[in-house]
């Protein structure tokens, strides 16, 4: 089963949510770096929505803080987190 055929069963079985979505977005390009806005306009959410889903994928450590310039924080799939290893094994 390839990542996206995995991706599709998520979404089949627990729906297409939007923090599927923020992942799915990251982790179509791992080795990137994101602010939250290019994030959230990339994927047309409002902030409010955004920020929600945002916060859980952080408190899970699925989405991580790589750097900081000046006060705007980048972020990166977390590579370390077993749910990532186990979709990028897919």
């Amino acid at each position: 089963m390839s990542y996206m055929e995995f991706l599709s069963l998520l979404s089949r079985t627990f729906g297409y949510t939007h923090n599927i979505k923020i992942l799915d977005c990251m982790l179509n390009f791992p080795a990137s770096e994101f602010t939250k806005r290019e994030l959230r306009q990339a994927l047309d959410m409002n902030s409010e929505t955004f920020n929600k889903y945002f916060e859980l994928l952080e408190e899970e450590k699925i989405v991580e803080v790589c750097r900081t310039v000046r006060k705007t924080k980048l972020y990166r799939v977390n590579r370390d987190s077993p749910l990532v290893k186990a979709i990028m094994d897919f």
